[in-house]
C-alpha cells in the first residue's frame, strides 16, 4: 500500500522522490490512491511502477537506498527473501546507499550474512525481520 514512503515523503516534505515498485498491480492501484490523498507537494514525490523485483528495469546506482517488505506471515524461511530480490535492490543503490529488508521471516543473522555476501556492510538487526545495510561498493 506505499505506506512507508508515504511516512518517508511526509517527512521530508516531499523534498525527496521515492520509487515504489510491485509486481502486484493492485498493490500500485491501491498505492496510487492512497498517496493521491497526501498534499500536493507531497504527493508529487512519490511515484509507483509495476516492476518484477527480480530483475527491476532500473539503472544501476539510480538511488540512495532501498526498502523491501515482505507481506504476509506465511513467508519464512530464505524463500520470504529470495536472493535475486535482494541482488537487485543491491544493484539500484548507489554507493554508500542503504537497504531496508523487513519482514523477511528469518533470524537477523542470517539476514546479516546474506546482505554481507551482496557486499554490504554496516549491517544492523533492529529487531526481529528489521535489518539494513549500507552498501559500499
Amino acid at each position: 500500500s506505499g505506506d512507508h514512503i508515504r511516512a518517508l515523503a511526509f517527512a521530508t516534505g516531499g523534498r525527496t522522490s521515492f520509487l515504489g515498485v510491485s509486481d502486484d498491480p493492485g498493490v500500485i492501484t491501491e498505492a496510487r490512491h492512497l498517496a493521491s490523498t497526501l498534499p500536493p507537494g507531497i504527493a508529487r514525490a512519490i511515484a509507483f511502477r509495476r516492476c518484477d523485483l527480480r530483475a527491476m528495469v532500473l539503472p544501476s546506482g539510480a538511488f540512495a537506498g532501498g526498502f523491501v517488505r515482505i507481506h504476509g506471515a506465511d513467508m519464512e524461511g530464505p524463500d520470504a527473501m529470495p536472493d535475486t530480490v535482494l541482488t537487485e535492490l543491491a544493484r539500484v543503490i548507489l554507493p554508500g546507499g542503504w537497504m531496508v529488508c523487513l519482514g523477511i521471516g528469518m533470524d537477523g543473522e542470517t539476514m546479516r550474512s546474506r546482505l554481507q555476501r551482496l557486499g554490504l556492510l554496516d549491517v544492523h538487526v533492529f529487531a526481529p525481520g528489521a535489518v539494513a545495510g549500507r552498501k559500499f561498493l
